[in-house]
């Protein structure tokens, strides 16, 4: 016997865990290159430091 057929998933239900929160990216990379810190960054925009460090991270490794 085989297994059944996965069910059709739509693309918002594939993610699992938590759902991440639309920074603006362009902003925090120019603040954070004109000297302000990764904890004034997240204290600004209410995360994590770890979140806008994942982020300037993303951020440095997406092409142009």
């Amino acid at each position: 016997m085989s297994a059944p057929p996965a069910p059709e998933r739509r693309p918002d239900e594939r993610r699992v865990g938590r759902r991440q929160i639309d920074l603006p990216i362009e902003r925090i990379v120019a603040l954070h290159a004109a000297g302000m810190s990764l904890a004034a960054l997240a204290q600004r925009y209410a995360v994590a430091r770890s979140v806008i460090r994942d982020r300037l991270k993303r951020a440095r490794e997406a092409p142009p």
